[in-house]
């Protein structure tokens, strides 16, 4: 991968960044960028690429079947000590001490 500037180029050998990774974060890092948010792709309001890495990195197994666990990791994203099962009980939970609703994750559609 090239990085750098016209003058100054660097590349990076992605092949070697990834060796030094977890088998099941380079598996799963494909999803990463759908679910945070890319140039096609809305992020979390309030809810950038770092704290959403914290939470990737520290929850893996959330990515292994994204679409079983993707609820899991916007519940852990909001609030990683909450112990709700779905985003609309999240959402229950925030709404006695979140007093703006725009922090308040995304609704689920059934």
């Amino acid at each position: 991968m090239q990085a750098g500037t016209t003058s100054n180029p660097r590349f990076i050998l992605v092949h070697e960044v990834t060796q030094s990774l977890f088998p099941v974060l380079v598996a799963n890092l494909p999803a990463f960028p759908a679910v945070t948010g890319c140039d096609t792709t809305s992020q979390f309001s309030g809810h950038g690429k770092t704290l959403a890495w914290t939470t990737y990195t520290s929850h893996l197994h959330l990515f292994d079947s994204l679409g079983d666990n993707s609820e899991v990791f916007v519940i852990k994203l909001y609030d990683p000590t909450s112990h709700a099962t779905s985003v609309n009980e999240l959402r229950a939970e925030m709404f006695h001490h979140v007093d703006n609703p725009e922090k308040f994750p995304p609704k689920t559609i059934l």
